[in-house]
């Protein structure tokens, strides 16, 4: 987290938590196995990491979740991001031995400037209930939240 946090607080500018998850990833390593969901892993970070900037940070917050740290960008930029990102893996399906496996993301994101290095886990939580509630809504879709709170306590 110290290095999301550095990320996060440089120069103390707009910026977007991005909480990406692939949509019922379990179903994924039960029908095609493990080194299959593995490479989907791999499909869907390779295909995150080409639509970044190089100011930009994208990391496997576990199991079948990834984050990306958007510095400098508000929350309209950001949301047309999450956009891109969701149709292009739902456009571009993981090829694994003779498998084509379709894949989809839900995207929860929060837009804010940080003003201490407690406020990244603060909107990561906030990220991830929009996450959520991209889940609850029917997946594959992306939902935003903007907070320029933080409850440092």
């Amino acid at each position: 987290m110290p290095r999301l946090s550095a990320v996060g607080i440089s120069g103390l500018q707009a910026g977007e938590d991005v909480k990406l998850d692939l949509d019922h990833f379990k179903q994924v390593n039960d029908h095609y196995g493990h080194l299959a969901g593995d490479a989907c892993l791999r499909h869907a970070s390779q295909r995150i990491q080409q639509r970044l900037r190089s100011s930009d940070l994208l990391a496997r917050f576990g199991g079948e979740e990834f984050v990306v740290l958007l510095e400098g960008t508000d929350l309209t930029g950001a949301l047309d991001l999450a956009e891109q990102l969701r149709e292009d893996i739902a456009r571009h399906p993981c090829h694994y031995q003779q498998h084509s496996i379709p894949l989809s993301l839900s995207i929860g994101l929060h837009a804010g400037i940080p003003s201490t290095p407690n406020c990244i886990e603060h909107w990561l939580e906030l990220a991830d209930r929009a996450l959520y509630r991209a889940k609850a809504e029917g997946r594959n879709r992306v939902i935003g939240y903007q907070d320029n709170t933080c409850d440092d306590a």
